[in-house]
């Protein structure tokens, strides 16, 4: 019985010393729990990594005719919206770019993203980016291609839409000529 009880105060203070040490010295635990937990990461062995950004990222995309309206003129289409603002979070646009099929010795003269409800073409007054479109290149001798693309740093709040529009130098004649856009981004919260 005494042996036990021995056993027992022996084993208690050498935890109790071994609390206060790991009390006194967080960095010393830390150095001694590092030496018996190892990771391998080499390339036989890849620890799986993901940027916080990307678990809070967005890309959205969209497509558009160049098709005749009201306004009697054909050079203009649009995504209307390309992308909503979800509720409680504020998208963070870091890029912008696309690609318009549009009729032989045209090009764009305008690519651009704005914000806010749908109210009509030109109608909005909150423009936050200008794309400068490149030039146009001849494809299938009929139609000529324009890719245009931007890096920003653009803040939108929750609920707005984000609108894509382009403006073709010359009316456009048929449903071929189009325009694939994108944009994308990360969201943070309000």
């Amino acid at each position: 019985m005494k042996f036990a009880k021995r056993l027992l105060m022996v084993s208690g203070a050498v935890m109790l010393a071994g609390m206060v040490g790991v009390i006194l010295t967080p960095k010393a635990a830390h150095a001694i729990i590092a030496t018996l937990v190892q990771v391998a990461n080499d390339n036989a062995h890849p620890v799986p990594t993901t940027a916080t950004e990307a678990l809070n990222s967005f890309d959205a995309n969209g497509f558009c005719q160049f098709i005749p309206s009201d306004v009697s003129h054909n050079d203009f289409c649009f995504v209307d919206p390309i992308y909503t603002v979800p509720s409680g979070k504020i998208a963070v646009v870091e890029h912008a770019s696309g690609r318009c099929i549009l009729e032989a010795g045209t090009g764009l003269r305008e690519a651009r993203l704005r914000i806010g409800p749908n109210t009509g073409l030109d109608a909005r007054p909150t423009q936050f980016s200008f794309l400068v479109p490149g030039p146009s290149v001849q494809f299938l001798s009929q139609n000529s291609i324009v890719n245009f693309g931007q890096s920003t740093k653009t803040y939108v709040a929750a609920g707005a839409g984000i609108d894509f529009e382009m403006f073709a130098t010359a009316d456009q004649l048929t449903s071929f000529d189009s325009c694939e856009v994108d944009i994308s981004g990360n969201l943070v919260s309000q």
